[in-house]
């Protein structure tokens, strides 16, 4: 797991505390980080931010800088972004909108909507990697490898085939 799903898992529990904070967050912020397995499932990439540099999510005033500042860090954690121009926009933008009126009985606020969502490109990428060094061994001209980085815990006894 990545320091924004820890985050975000922080924050589904922030908001299943305070609806109502979570009602005005979710619905007045342009950029989402979509993560299933949570109540809420749309968390403000501006308030993961504040939470990951230790500051308060439920905070009235968002501190953490413009989304900018913060693509890097979320495309190296395993997330890609959806804009309108995407096919997949339009879905996560109606259950966004089922989402706030079944909870809420709201509307999320006009401005236009960017999701962030788990890039499973990458992960079967990696996956295949772990099956073909498997397979095949080192590839020429490299060396063993001396660290494995994945967005998951893993147990002490890990090997890339029990992946």
């Amino acid at each position: 797991m990545s320091e924004w799903h820890d985050t975000a898992i922080q924050l589904d529990h922030i908001y299943s505390q305070a609806p109502q904070i979570a009602r005005r967050q979710i619905k007045n912020q342009p950029q989402l980080l979509v993560l299933d397995g949570t109540h809420y499932k749309y968390f403000p990439i501006r308030r993961l931010a504040d939470g990951i540099h230790g500051r308060a999510m439920d905070a009235p005033k968002c501190q953490a800088q413009e989304i900018q500042r913060y693509r890097h860090s979320l495309r190296s954690s395993g997330f890609r972004e959806i804009t309108e121009n995407e096919a997949e926009h339009e879905d996560l933008l109606s259950e966004l909108v089922r989402i706030l009126q079944d909870q809420f009985e709201d509307r999320p606020s006009p401005s236009k909507k960017t999701f962030w969502i788990p890039n499973l490109t990458i992960r079967e990428a990696i996956l295949n990697a772990f099956q073909k060094y498997d397979e095949y061994g080192t590839p020429e001209g490299f060396g063993e490898a001396r660290t494995w980085y994945v967005s998951r815990d893993l147990p002490l006894n890990f090997h890339p085939a029990t992946i």
